[in-house]
C-alpha cells in the first residue's frame, strides 16, 4: 500500500512538475512576444521623430527667412503690423 502511495505521489510530483514548467514557458513566450512588440513601436517611434526632427530643425530658419522677406516686400505694412502687436502686449502687459 505504501508502494502505491509513494508512486501515486511521484505521479503527482511529476505531473504538476511538468504543468509548472509548461506554464513558465508559456509566460515566457508571451513575455518575449509583449517585447519584441514593444520594441516595434519604439522602433517606429524614434524613426518618425527622425524624420520629424529635421523639419524642426530647419522651422526657425525658415521662418527668419520668410519674415524677412515679407518684410523687406511691406515695410510699412510689417511696421503697422509691429506697432500693433506692441501696443496689444503692453495693454496685456498691464
Amino acid at each position: 500500500m505504501k508502494t502505491n502511495t509513494n508512486a501515486a505521489t511521484k505521479d503527482l510530483e511529476t505531473n504538476a512538475g511538468h504543468s509548472l514548467h509548461n506554464a513558465i514557458d508559456q509566460a515566457t513566450a508571451s513575455a518575449h512576444k509583449a517585447i519584441d512588440r514593444a520594441m516595434s513601436v519604439a522602433d517606429s517611434a524614434a524613426g518618425w521623430l527622425s524624420e520629424r526632427g529635421e523639419g524642426v530643425k530647419t522651422a526657425p530658419s525658415k521662418l527668419m527667412s520668410t519674415s524677412c522677406d515679407y518684410v523687406s516686400a511691406h515695410p510699412f505694412k510689417a511696421l503697422g503690423i509691429a506697432l500693433v502687436a506692441g501696443v496689444l502686449l503692453s495693454k496685456l502687459a498691464s
